[in-house]
């Protein structure tokens, strides 16, 4: 009868019998460098990653402050446009209350109207034309010399009527000569200077 040698699985020489025998401490040390070499790369990535995210922080952070900046200045020049406009409105309706050089007749006819409404002659009218300033801006005026017949409350709504008509006068000397004789008319010279709208 044949002899079988069987090798038994235990002596079989196997992976771990081929290594060579290290203390538990050794393998310890071992395992420990292995695992800070596959956390290095993990650790660095961590601290980019850290690093973009504040220089993104930041970044934003910027971003914000130059936005709300810019949202400041927008609203303070969208402020000034609106009081531009308000202004050039303003100056607009303003200056439709300036008569034009060439309205003197027309003014002249409105001073006889108005005179005519309550009860007053105009016996003599003089014009005269010159310039002047309001602020530093010169205007053409016309300086319209009245003089009239009449009743004193005539005068007095002369007057009044003339500023609503004529936004832009300037009732520079009234002097009022009252009758001495029953029956006679009372007198006055008015001087009444009306700012222009600008030739140019």
């Amino acid at each position: 009868m044949a002899n079988i040698s069987e090798t038994s699985p235990a002596s079989k020489p196997g992976v771990f019998n081929k290594l060579p025998r290290l203390s538990t401490a050794v393998w310890l040390i071992i395992i420990g460098g292995l695992f800070v070499i596959a956390m290095v790369p993990l650790t660095v990535n961590l601290l980019n990653e850290s690093a973009q995210q504040y220089i993104l922080k930041t970044r934003l952070a910027q971003l914000l402050t130059q936005h709300e900046d810019l949202k400041s200045r927008l609203a303070s020049q969208t402020q000034l446009t609106n009081e531009i406009n308000a202004n050039k409105k303003e100056l607009q309706a303003l200056r439709t209350n300036y008569k034009k050089t060439d309205q003197n007749p027309e003014i002249s006819q409105a001073f006889v109207a108005l005179a005519w409404d309550n009860d007053i002659t105009v016996t003599s009218m003089s014009i005269a034309r010159a310039a002047g300033k309001i602020g530093n801006t010169d205007f053409p005026v016309f300086t319209y010399t009245l003089a009239l017949s009449g009743q004193v409350p005539g005068f007095q709504n002369l007057l009044i009527q003339a500023g609503k008509r004529f936004p832009t006068c300037q009732i520079t000397n009234v002097s009022i000569m009252p009758a001495q004789v029953e029956g006679e008319l009372d007198k006055a010279t008015i001087i009444i200077q009306i700012f222009c709208d600008r030739d140019t």
